[in-house]
């Protein structure tokens, strides 16, 4: 059994997936002990993909969902899948993940041998296809989602399309839907252990 490990090192972990993300421009998967990145990697994708089904002419919805590791088996695991409020093309889009997951357990010891602890979020942003031409919008996380990310003391991980290379400010409203996207890190945050 692998004993519970300090979460600001799964923090470190995720973080470190994330800029791997975003400076080869696909998720890469980094020789470290915690190997299963592809899991993560997958299911952004597989959000990604429910996100740009749920688009539509009149609306659309972030997807998202709280990232754990289990110590014992080194994988990753995924809340269920939550689906944001249906928002106009009029509005900015948003997703409430609620609560981060309690770890299991609370206060794992060395001797229990395992611990699944809450290491981050995931969530997408939404195309801009059907939106009204306008200014750009950041692509990657916003302003919100590096303040939930410092507030929360929990890193992030936004699945959003890449910035086109002849536009300085980010994604144009009426993208093509099935344009590149990536994972962008947030801000780097590491998780505070509990006191």
């Amino acid at each position: 059994m692998i004993p519970p490990m300090p979460r600001s090192a799964y923090s470190t972990i995720l973080i470190a997936l994330a800029a791997s993300a975003a400076s080869a421009g696909t998720v890469a998967v980094p020789a470290t002990p915690v190997s299963p990145y592809a899991d993560t990697e997958a299911h952004a994708a597989s959000l990604w993909a429910q996100t740009l089904s749920l688009c539509t002419p009149t609306n659309r919805h972030e997807v998202g969902c709280w990232i754990g590791l289990n110590t014992s088996s080194d994988t990753y695991s995924f809340t269920t899948t939550t689906i944001g409020p249906p928002t106009p093309n009029s509005y900015p889009s948003l997703i409430d993940l609620g609560n981060i997951p309690v770890d299991d357990p609370l206060f794992p010891k060395l001797s229990d041998g395992v611990a699944i602890y809450t290491v981050g979020s995931l969530h997408t942003h939404t195309p801009t296809t059907y939106r009204e031409p306008d200014d750009p919008r950041i692509a990657g996380p916003s302003p919100n989602d590096q303040q939930n990310s410092l507030t929360l003391h929990m890193p992030g991980l936004v699945y959003d399309y890449e910035k086109p290379s002849s536009l300085t400010n980010g994604i144009p409203m009426g993208h093509p839907i099935n344009a590149p996207a990536r994972l962008y890190p947030t801000e780097k945050t590491t998780r505070r252990p509990y006191q």
